[in-house]
């Protein structure tokens, strides 16, 4: 161009005009650009949610036994439907206590280690201690303790499941608790302890994901896990967030697990190894939509309150397996009581006699006096010798035999040596 309004291609010459020909990227002047251009504006951004709803449709392959519960649910759901019909079928996991008497757990018992308590070098090097010689066992930890059931949970290769009712329906959750024992044993001691009953979601991001378990307080300050302090990650290959409900733990950073959860809203896999997943939604999708729908304030507080009515517990592999490792620690324990029972029984000189455990007593029909360590007495008895052979027993041992006697010397002056 060489003058204004002169509007012709300087490259080849043709005229073209500037409505039709000339595309307008940005004017600040424009109102009507200035809104095309606005991001909020944008289709795709408007219609994200209901497309992601769309792509989102989980394919969730459910197992024998989730199969199995959640036919279980609907039949108790249709019972309680019913007027005047009760259900008394659901498992009461609320009567399962922990047993009363506790053992003496030693390190040997749960480690197959056997760590001595330090008292006998200590003494020897240390002077504030009392003389000591026997190296004696020390017990275990609680963290070796429950390693040992951690270890039980995964052999047993079964999942946990946990009925969540809200105000808004119910979830059945899924529990990984041969894979993540650690976070599935502090998530099923919590729903065990009612600790997550009345409290709230109070987070909640649509697209990404929904979070719940803090303290009814609200100030995060009284959260705590079943242990009472924070616990660490449990990170497998096998779980990831790479799908619409799954259920995680959440935390301040490595390490720091306490009560707090999130169930995703979609697939999430930035938070892979930052959080551990333990399980996931197998029915009660509808729900789920529910609250993804719920509007939110400014701090992403869900306007509508989300509670946590209750939880129940179905099916519980981590007091399956406390059971079973008390049922071994305890035969340890017995055994244990036997070897030092028959170990003082021989020092004393006695036969230890066997506890019956039938009749709850010991059996005294083998526990005889003993000489030493292993003759009885009654085989060493003493032979009655008779009034014939008193001439015999009188002559000196020497004569019979054919010897000299001996003499006896006496050592005197050493003066000539």
């Amino acid at each position: 161009m060489s003058r204004q309004k002169n509007w012709f291609d300087l490259t080849t010459g043709k005229k073209f005009s500037p409505k039709k020909d000339v595309l307008i990227l940005n004017d600040p002047q424009n109102e009507d650009v200035q809104k095309q251009r606005d991001i909020q504006g944008f289709w795709h951004i408007q219609n994200s949610r209901s497309l992601d709803q769309k792509k989102q449709q989980t394919n969730v392959q459910h197992s024998v036994t989730a199969t199995r519960i959640m036919d279980k649910l609907q039949q108790d759901k249709k019972k309680r439907s019913t007027p005047g019909s009760t259900s008394n079928d659901t498992e009461n996991s609320s009567g399962n206590k922990p047993p009363s008497k506790r053992l003496k757990i030693f390190s040997d018992d749960v480690t197959n280690v056997q760590y001595t308590s330090g008292k006998a070098s200590g003494s020897f090097t240390s002077t504030a201690m009392d003389v000591r010689n026997d190296n004696t066992t020390r017990e275990a930890t609680q963290e070796e303790v429950l390693q040992a059931q951690f270890q039980v949970m995964r052999a047993q290769k079964e999942k946990g499941y946990v009925r969540m009712i809200t105000n808004m329906g119910d979830l059945l959750l899924e529990l990984q608790c041969d894979i993540a024992p650690r976070t599935c044993t502090n998530f099923l001691g919590l729903c065990q302890a009612k600790k997550y009953d009345g409290t709230s979601f109070h987070r909640s991001i649509p697209s990404f994901m929904i979070q719940g378990g803090r303290h009814i307080s609200g100030d995060g300050k009284d959260d705590a896990s079943l242990w009472g302090g924070a616990f660490a990650d449990e990170f497998d290959d096998r779980l990831k967030h790479d799908q619409r409900g799954v259920l995680s733990s959440a935390n301040a950073g490595p390490n720091t697990n306490k009560r707090q959860f999130f169930i995703t809203f979609k697939a999430t896999p930035h938070l892979d190894r930052k959080h551990s997943v333990f399980g996931q939604v197998v029915d009660g999708e509808k729900v789920l939509k529910e609250m993804e729908k719920v509007a939110t304030d400014k701090k992403d507080r869900p306007i509508q309150p989300i509670k946590i009515l209750a939880t129940e517990i179905l099916v519980d592999p981590a007091k399956e397996a406390e059971d079973k490792e008390y049922a071994r620690l305890e035969g340890l324990a017995e055994a244990r009581t036997e070897t030092e029972r028959q170990k003082k029984a021989r020092s004393l000189g006695k036969t230890a006699a066997p506890i019956d455990r039938r009749s709850g007593g010991i059996d005294n029909r083998n526990s005889t006096p003993t000489i030493g360590k292993y003759l009885p007495q009654t085989m060493t008895q003493s032979v009655d010798l008779s009034a014939e052979n008193d001439s015999i027993t009188s002559i000196p041992a020497a004569k019979i035999k054919g010897e000299k006697a001996k003499t006896k010397t006496q050592f005197g002056n050493f003066s000539s040596w």
